[in-house]
């Protein structure tokens, strides 16, 4: 299990930070979706030995039909 360190950001600056343990990419943009769902924040980004291995944004509410969040994890095959 790997462990993250993950910022949420609110107007632009970090708002909430805390480590989450994870295992696997899949878990790991789930568990951001999560804690974005509430609606406290607008983007998530996930952090690990200095490198960004992934982010999500909620996705403005005029995309009728699509998911509520975009996430970019790409990166996350370097990390694990």
């Amino acid at each position: 299990m790997t462990t993250y360190q993950c910022f949420f950001f609110s107007s632009g600056r970090i708002a909430y930070w805390e480590n989450i343990e994870c295992d696997g990419n899949m878990q790991l943009t789930a568990t951001l979706r999560d804690r974005l769902r509430d609606g406290k924040w607008k983007h998530a980004e996930a952090w690990s030995e200095g490198k960004l291995v992934c982010d999500v944004h909620r996705r403005r509410p005029s995309n009728e039909g699509a998911s509520n969040f975009a996430s970019n994890h790409s990166v996350l095959r370097f990390a694990e």
